[in-house]
């Protein structure tokens, strides 16, 4: 029987599947989405946001890429439904454009900077445009397609509106990419697999990367994760209705859905560290499954030895 290939949704497989080694997927993959065609791209840069002060909150992306001329690009993959993506990204964005000077540098030294977020969900802001890709600048008002500078683009790529646009009859080279992150195991990514030499390449890395099963135990905890963050937004709100209909005050609601959140992710994160720490689990994979930084797990760690 064939094995069960991994997601290439989940962020964890992502950065295995498109790391340092896979640099012509990588390149595939981006020229669909930026719409151009990239001859050079470098994997080395650290996806480690630095943080200039102690109390910044410490960013892990899924990619970062130097293309053609300095241009930088960094992808977020995102499965589970986190709220104010739109500042997520930006904060990403700013951290990325902002660390490309030293002291003494010059602005024209900045460098143009591409930030992607592909959602396996709908974006609520984006609920009455129809397609799937949309990209952003900073536009005028008034005028409305006045670019104020083209230093700054945003692509959003949301993949259930991308399946329904297939469903339609729709094709093209980035739904096929869409259609393989978003499940390799389909009958239909086999035949795509058959004209598109780079998703043919994606698909032979991603079998070899489905075969490890250190891999297979983070991505199940990193499941496991998702879930159990689903089930805990479910119970916060329960608990904030219940907890405002005791009260008879709006606020209850309020700080019932807060508190239940706050409790439930710390408990939710003690638990996958405890089970990380048990396989032997690296810190740095830690840090990226549970979103803390490298202090806090340690604080975690001493609390629960």
């Amino acid at each position: 029987m064939t094995k069960q290939l991994l997601e290439p949704k989940m962020d964890i497989v992502f950065q295995a599947l498109f790391k340092k080694g896979n640099e012509n997927i990588t390149k595939a993959l981006i020229s669909e989405i930026i719409g151009r065609k990239i001859k050079n791209i470098d994997l080395d840069k650290n996806k480690n946001l630095l943080r200039e002060y102690a109390k910044d909150k410490m960013g892990v992306l899924d990619l970062i890429a130097i293309l053609d001329d300095g241009m930088i690009c960094n992808i977020e993959m995102q499965v589970a439904e986190y709220q104010n993506i739109d500042k997520r990204l930006l904060y990403y964005y700013s951290k990325i454009y902002s660390h490309q000077m030293l002291i003494g540098d010059k602005y024209d030294a900045l460098n143009k900077t591409i930030s992607i977020a592909i959602l396996n969900y709908n974006l609520k802001q984006l609920k009455d445009i129809e397609y799937g890709h949309t990209i952003w600048h900073i536009r005028e008002d008034k005028t409305n397609n006045k670019i104020l500078t083209n230093q700054l683009e945003i692509h959003i790529i949301e993949i259930p509106k991308i399946k329904r646009m297939i469903e339609m009859g729709k094709q093209d080279a980035l739904m096929d990419w869409m259609m393989f992150l978003d499940n390799p195991n389909d009958e239909e990514v086999s035949q795509i697999v058959k004209t598109n030499k780079e998703i043919e390449e994606a698909m032979r890395k991603l079998e070899e990367i489905s075969a490890d099963e250190e891999l297979m135990r983070l991505v199940n905890l990193r499941q496991k994760a998702i879930l159990d963050e689903n089930q805990l937004k479910y119970e916060a709100n329960v608990l904030g209705r219940e907890e405002g209909r005791k009260r008879g005050l709006k606020e209850g609601r309020k700080e019932g859905r807060k508190e239940g959140r706050k409790e439930g992710r710390k408990e939710e994160k003690i638990e996958i560290i405890k089970k990380a720490l048990q396989n032997n689990i690296d810190l740095k994979t830690i840090m990226i499954i549970t979103e803390l930084s490298e202090a806090q797990i340690m604080d975690i760690k001493k609390s629960i030895e």
